[in-house]
């Protein structure tokens, strides 16, 4: 139960040294995207013969070079093609009809 209080604080804690944590891009995507890749072909060009920390280690250092660049040769720039979100100003209104008291208010 104390463990649950503690992980839950420190998660919804505000570190400033971390608020600018994502600066530099958001590498998590591409790190997630190419590890797989990256480790099955190590594995088969290396036969087999890796044991797990080599792996570990050299699968996560080629993966964070690749999240790394794909970040910056494809994501920030896609980024750049989205639609931004327009923020409604005023208030919202029902999509259907709303009943009030048994009579209809149109939309």
């Amino acid at each position: 139960m104390v463990l649950s209080y503690f992980a839950l604080s420190f998660g919804f804690a505000s570190f400033p040294i971390l608020n600018r944590w994502d600066r530099p891009g958001d590498f998590s995507y591409g790190i997630y995207l190419y590890a797989f890749p990256i480790q099955q072909t190590l594995w088969y060009l290396l036969d087999g013969r890796i044991s797990a920390s080599e792996m570990i280690v050299s699968s996560l250092v080629l993966s964070i070079a690749a999240g790394v660049g794909s970040w910056h040769l494809v994501e920030k720039h896609a980024l750049k093609l989205k639609p931004r979100r327009r923020i409604k100003v005023g208030g919202a209104r029902p999509a259907v009809g709303l009943v009030i008291d048994g009579g209809e208010v149109p939309p």
